[in-house]
């Protein structure tokens, strides 16, 4: 899968990250340039902010030797100006990533009917992720008001219905 970077780099922000990362891992530049399969001077010029990942699959090879959480290497991937790793393991063939950037790229759209949908995206997201760290559901009365205020209501008897109880 081919990307190119949708914003320029920001370099001395993954230099810094890169840096910051490695060596809380007690890590030193070769130890990282090996696992991720780089020249050790790559990783240098890396840290030195003359250069940022070649890359998304660089940049990802350089998350995984430092054996990242997904939040730190998605902030590593921002700062090289790559999606999440969401991304990449989904793919951009998902059907359901391809709804959502269709509805947050639609030039029809206001920028409050981006902002509701977000939300909504955000309280369904929560709703799973909480299901899959075991934690209980936030649901009730309480939290379909507050997804049927985002919604506008036009979405409420759906949710109401089970996706959030």
């Amino acid at each position: 899968m081919e990307f190119v970077a949708a914003q320029q780099p920001s370099e001395p922000r993954f230099a810094s990250l890169l840096r910051q990362y490695r060596t809380e891992r007690g890590l030193s530049q070769r130890a990282v340039a090996l696992a991720a399969g780089v020249d050790p001077a790559v990783i240098c010029r890396m840290e030195q902010g003359s250069r940022g990942p070649s890359s998304p699959q660089q940049a990802l090879a350089i998350a995984d030797a430092l054996d990242l959480d997904d939040e730190r290497a998605d902030a590593l991937l921002a700062s090289a100006g790559y999606p999440p790793r969401a991304y990449w393991r989904l793919g951009a063939q998902d059907p359901t990533l391809a709804a959502v950037l269709r509805v947050l790229s639609n030039g029809n759209l206001s920028e409050r009917d981006r902002r509701e949908f977000r939300q909504v995206v955000e309280l369904l997201a929560e709703k799973w992720l909480g299901a899959a760290a075991g934690t209980p559901s936030q649901g009730g009365p309480a939290r379909e008001q507050e997804v049927a205020g985002v919604a506008g209501g036009r979405t409420t008897r759906r949710l109401r219905a089970g996706a959030l109880s």
